[in-house]
């Protein structure tokens, strides 16, 4: 997954969600992003 992408969904479609599936999603990508954060601070840790 490539988190440089902006996620394509337009906004109509973002507030038509229901707002424990938008929470969820947002957490999913939070998650995700701090992931990401995590892994590139552990290498360079160890390199």
């Amino acid at each position: 997954m490539n988190l440089n992408k902006p996620f394509k969904i337009p906004l109509d479609n973002l507030y038509s969600l229901s707002e424990p599936l938008l929470e969820k999603w947002l957490k999913s990508i939070y998650k995700e992003k701090m992931v990401f954060v995590m892994v590139k601070k552990v290498k360079r840790l160890l390199i």
